[in-house]
């Protein structure tokens, strides 16, 4: 009997590239999402959500109010405002400046043999987009904050989970070159030892699959406010109104 899929349909993109790799070893984690993230969360980053997830500033809960969850009033479709259009622009400088970065990277230069190339690129390049989405994301948070009360909280509820969790992010994903390390000297070097010629061009184009679909999770929550934020279109004027004076 075939073992079972490793992952489901719903499954990122990031995760799905992972375990096509066929790695051993990798145990299915036996906890919860929530069980999981919890202990990411230390106290002072819990009362800072509990607070904005109440409707109040972080760190200062307040009374249940109609914009409880802290999301924006969605707008009709087609009513991007100018913040909103100029914030997908900027997302689209970025995404394209980086996945260029990606496919021109020199994984395995002739020059220079193994993996420890390959290792150093990957791990360059995720401090290129770390320094290039985290301003982004700044950006759109600031964007967020000149619009309605809602808008607001969801940009400080971002904040506090960028904070909150990023260093550990940044953990789990410096992880992926030592996986990928693995795959190749299991495959792919064996397999250039077996035919006498380099394993680079193949491999290559796996690494730099994986690493667009770590960008693509690395610009989720940025896409993630832009999306709330092209909602201010048509809900601004109204949620504006009903905020006190």
């Amino acid at each position: 009997m075939p073992p079972p899929p490793r992952t489901r349909f719903n499954s990122s993109q990031l995760v799905r590239c992972l375990a096509d790799l066929d790695i051993p070893e990798v145990a299915e984690p036996r906890q919860t999402l929530a069980e999981r993230l919890s202990p990411w969360l230390n106290w002072t980053d819990a009362i800072s959500l509990a607070g904005l997830l109440n409707g109040g500033p972080a760190g200062h809960p307040s009374p249940a109010s109609p914009t409880r969850t802290g999301l924006p009033a969605g707008g009709p479709a087609g009513t991007d405002t100018p913040a909103a259009l100029a914030a997908t622009d900027d997302l689209q400088r970025v995404r394209i400046q980086l996945a260029q970065s990606i496919h021109q990277s020199p994984w395995f230069p002739a020059d220079e043999p193994g993996f420890a190339p390959c290792r150093r690129r990957y791990l360059a390049l995720q401090q290129a987009m770390e320094a290039a989405i985290a301003p982004l994301r700044a950006r759109v948070r600031a964007a967020l904050n000149g619009t309605s009360s809602a808008a607001r909280r969801l940009a400080a509820l971002d904040a506090v989970l960028e904070q909150a969790l990023g260093a550990r992010e940044r953990q789990l994903l410096a992880t992926v070159p030592g996986l990928l390390q693995r795959h190749w000297h299991r495959h792919w070097q064996r397999q250039a030892t077996d035919a006498g010629e380099a394993a680079a061009p193949p491999f290559g184009a796996t690494v730099a699959a994986v690493m667009l679909a770590e960008l693509d999770i690395r610009l989720q929550p940025v896409e993630g406010l832009i999306a709330a934020l092209r909602g201010q279109g048509g809900g601004n004027t109204q949620a504006s109104a009903a905020e006190p004076a």
